[in-house]
């Protein structure tokens, strides 16, 4: 968790010796991906047009946007399929 959540308590009822609450509740979470799991998407875009790589990880559980940038190569609409050469970069929006 980043930081602090906000709680806000909307209705707090009781009946007999029990207590009911009605409430929202905020924060950011970071959502964190092992090395083992960074190798695993690497290898599952190696090789593919970023057209295909942008599809394949925004079917990723927890992928809320996906945004490829290629520089260096000859062909920017290939990843490479040496994973070596592909990094991760997440961003985590609130």
């Amino acid at each position: 968790m980043l930081d602090t959540p906000q709680v806000e308590v909307r209705e707090a009822t009781t009946q007999k010796t029990t207590v009911f609450l009605s409430f929202t509740a905020q924060s950011a979470w970071i959502y964190a991906i092992s090395p083992q799991q960074q190798q695993a998407i690497k290898k599952l875009i190696a090789g593919k047009t970023t057209e295909q790589a942008t599809e394949l990880l925004s079917r990723l559980p927890g992928i809320e946007r996906v945004s490829l940038t290629t520089s260096g190569f000859a062909d920017t609409s290939q990843i490479p399929k040496d994973i070596s050469h592909i990094h991760l970069a997440l961003f985590y929006g609130l």
